[in-house]
């Protein structure tokens, strides 16, 4: 799930502010250990819904991200991973194709 919820420091002055919410998909391609533990590498691709922060109108009511991100997955026990990774990619939330840095922090199960 991919939420975007603040406007960015990259973000130009006359954009607007606002929320994006929408699913993520994205692949990951392991280094040094087998998946899901060690150092990754991977795009990901978002869909997202937008609403305005300050009460306004948008333009459109759906946007798109794409990013590229490394990190490294600790494995907690059998069971768990804890993921850490950054990353930038392009943004459009209707104002243009925006540039932004990207932090990602998960935990994930494996049964």
């Amino acid at each position: 799930m991919s939420v975007a919820a603040f406007r960015g420091v990259f973000t130009p002055v006359n954009r607007r502010n606002v929320v994006a919410i929408g699913p993520e998909v994205g692949v990951r391609f392991h280094f040094i250990k087998d998946a899901p533990g060690g150092l990754w590498i991977g795009p990901s691709l978002s869909a997202v819904y937008l609403a305005e922060r300050t009460g306004g109108s948008v333009t459109r009511l759906f946007g798109w991200g794409l990013t590229a991100a490394v990190g490294y997955n600790f494995l907690l026990g059998d069971h768990f991973a804890l993921q850490l990774g950054v990353g930038g990619g392009f943004n459009d939330y209707g104002d243009g194709i925006d540039w932004a840095p990207h932090f990602r922090l998960g935990i994930g199960g494996r049964f």
